[in-house]
């Protein structure tokens, strides 16, 4: 039975990635629906991985993945991004390499074939952006390397979509719009007759009258504008030399996957110089 005052009151979304990860893990199908409408083909999980990426020095931070899956021969990271930020986007790509260094090497020899994936459901993209885009490695006319792919989706076009109520997006859509309804009214109207959303939203409904899960949630939520503010007020220079320490980490990763250094350059800006100081010092 639907609680009234939770049908007409505002949720707490899965934009936010700890609502997103404590029903994604408990529910492998609704998980599928997800995975499926962004790859545009069926999914089936085989497993979910250890999230914690491996640590290599003292100085270095805890680094944690929204979601790790493994499908039949290809792993899939899962992030939920509430902004489309540089740093955001640094921090994807460095957490994606460390993923993946971790993966591709199988005994003495260097795994080809599996795909490796990183599905960014991304909020604050502008409208230049598709609904959902892919990038690979390559040039205007050629693939360098495919194995390796990153998919953006554009969830604030999805929202679009939603409050356009095309029966047509909706019904291709669906399972990515029930991520930001913040009504059980609305999320009826969507899931009319359709078990993974009738499943999601009962699994919302349940979250969001849990108060101690809540309460992490909100807290979560002030210190996500407070971290805002203070990047805000911070000086342009301490931007920089914090981006470029990622832009660092991020090519150490992908020189431990034998990403080229012209692909490194290009991704994460650095000079070839520093690339190549950067490979020196790790061989050394």
């Amino acid at each position: 039975m639907i609680n009234e005052k939770t049908k007409q009151s505002k949720l707490i979304t899965s934009k936010y990635d700890r609502m997103f990860k404590a029903i994604m893990c408990e529910n492998k199908d609704i998980l599928e629906s997800v995975l499926s409408t962004v790859l545009d083909r069926p999914v089936k999980i085989i497993s979910f991985l250890n999230p914690e990426l491996n640590i290599k020095n003292l100085k270095e931070r805890n680094k944690t993945l929204d979601l790790t899956i493994k499908l039949d021969d290809e792993f899939i990271n899962c992030e939920v991004n509430t902004s489309h930020s540089l740093s955001t986007r640094v921090r994807n790509l460095n957490f994606f390499y460390s993923f993946v260094s971790q993966l591709v090497k199988r005994g003495n020899e260097y795994d080809t074939k599996t795909k490796y994936i990183q599905i960014n459901l991304t909020y604050g993209l502008s409208d230049k952006h598709k609904i959902i885009e892919e990038y690979t490695f390559k040039s205007s006319d050629t693939v360098y390397y495919d194995n390796h792919k990153i998919i953006e989706v554009n969830m604030d076009k999805i929202n679009e979509l939603w409050y356009a109520k095309s029966e047509l997006d909706i019904s291709k859509y669906k399972y990515l719009m029930m991520l930001n309804i913040d009504t059980i009214e609305s999320l009826q109207v969507l899931g009319k007759g359709d078990y993974i959303v009738e499943k999601y939203s009962k699994n919302l409904e349940t979250l969001n009258e849990d108060r101690d899960f809540i309460w992490g949630l909100t807290w979560e939520e002030d210190k996500e504008k407070i971290h805002r503010s203070e990047l805000t007020e911070a000086k342009e220079e301490g931007f920089k030399q914090g981006t470029k320490q990622k832009a660092s980490e991020m090519a150490n990763e992908m020189l431990k996957a034998n990403i080229p250094i012209e692909t490194i350059q290009e991704i994460s800006k650095l000079s070839i110089k520093e690339i190549k100081a950067l490979k020196n010092y790790k061989e050394n």
